[in-house]
């Protein structure tokens, strides 16, 4: 087969590698915070297929902490990256990562962080392992990330500016939009080049009572 021609059953031949095509595409998107999203659509399920939740809390001085939980289709996911933010007296944000492979194309998402709702964004990944990253960083205004030959790398933000629309610096930005009176984005790119120290940064950008909260992190293709 000639590269880059597709076979039976989606199969692809990519630089001399024959199988399921790296890609990576956002499925759904929930701007109203909840506890629990019900029908969010996960997309088709394939040999390498991933559900990936970009989960977002605001509140004004409470920080749940690090360690939020996910269920995705009714099972737990696991959880990539988090940050939380805020000093007890002011603004909070928090942007956190999960992913699991759920069998189903749709089902509900339930995000404990806390006692704090989230909003979500939900993308698909086929051809890449998502069980594990092999970078993360967060909390910092120039995340330095290391990225594996063919790397997926996905982040995420949020400003609790509430206004204004949100640059990337280093990745892609895929979606911008308001929720929990907050902007949050997204940014990703695939097929990405072997390198260490990537930098990743969103603007804007604020240390400041815990404005900002921001993460990053980069997969292997398989």
């Amino acid at each position: 087969m000639l590269p880059g021609i597709v076979g039976i059953g989606g199969f692809v031949a990519e630089a001399g590698v024959v199988g399921e095509a790296r890609t990576i595409t956002q499925t759904d998107s929930r701007t109203t915070a909840a506890a629990s999203h019900a029908t969010v659509s996960f997309g088709d399920v394939t040999a390498t297929s991933w559900v990936g939740i970009l989960a977002f809390h605001g509140n004004t001085g409470t920080n749940p902490g690090q360690t939020p939980s996910c269920t995705i289709g009714g099972g737990a996911a696991t959880r990539i990256v988090a940050h939380s933010t805020g000093d007890g007296t002011s603004i909070a944000t928090g942007s956190a990562l999960f992913v699991a492979q759920p069998g189903v194309t749709s089902g509900t998402v339930a995000v404990t962080w806390g006692v704090l709702n989230t909003t979500i964004v939900v993308f698909r990944t086929t051809g890449y392992d998502l069980s594990a990253a092999f970078d993360t960083a967060k909390d910092t205004a120039n995340m330095s990330l290391d990225i594996p030959a063919l790397g997926l790398t996905i982040a995420a933000t949020q400003n609790a500016s509430g206004t204004g629309n949100v640059t990337w610096t280093g990745l892609t930005e895929r979606g911008d939009e308001a929720a929990n009176s907050k902007i949050r984005s997204w940014a990703w790119d695939l097929h990405m080049a072997l390198q260490s120290g990537l930098s990743v940064s969103p603007s804007p950008y604020s240390a400041t009572q815990g404005r900002s909260a921001d993460i990053v992190a980069s997969f292997s293709a398989v």
